[in-house]
């Protein structure tokens, strides 16, 4: 899989950080593996990380079911209903992407935003940047 999983328990934070080319099929596991991880708590913040995809192979499809799992249930996300979730996305394939899944889950998931930059994402979250990776 191509996605690298970091849960920060101290500043309460989940970071995924996907790279290379990025699948429909990874993308809808990574929530089981994010609710596998010992450290994982569903009050976490998150950022999602795909400033080093090289290709976002996702459908609308997958749009759609990532969408429709959080109105499956109260919320049947991995996460909280109040979590803020932030996804980074420079380039504008998966900007556009991210910005349809925002429209898709604002019942759902209406703490969640689109940036183009990690700085960014840390500051919407009033959290210390870490640096560069």
């Amino acid at each position: 899989m191509s996605v690298v999983l970091k849960i920060d328990r101290r500043r309460r934070i989940v970071v995924s950080t996907f790279y290379g080319d990025v699948s429909s099929d990874e993308i809808l596991r990574h929530g089981q593996e994010i609710q596998a991880d010992p450290d994982f708590d569903p009050n976490f913040d998150e950022i999602v990380d795909f400033t080093s995809v090289t290709r976002a192979l996702v459908s609308q499809a997958t749009l759609g079911k990532l969408a429709t799992l959080g109105r499956l249930a109260v919320n049947n996300s991995v996460f909280n209903a109040q979590t803020r979730h932030i996804i980074v996305a420079p380039a504008e394939r998966a900007f556009r992407l991210a910005q349809k899944y925002k429209a898709l889950t604002a019942a759902t998931r209406p703490k969640l935003d689109v940036v183009r930059t990690l700085a960014e994402a840390y500051q919407r979250l009033d959290i210390e940047f870490p640096g560069i990776r």
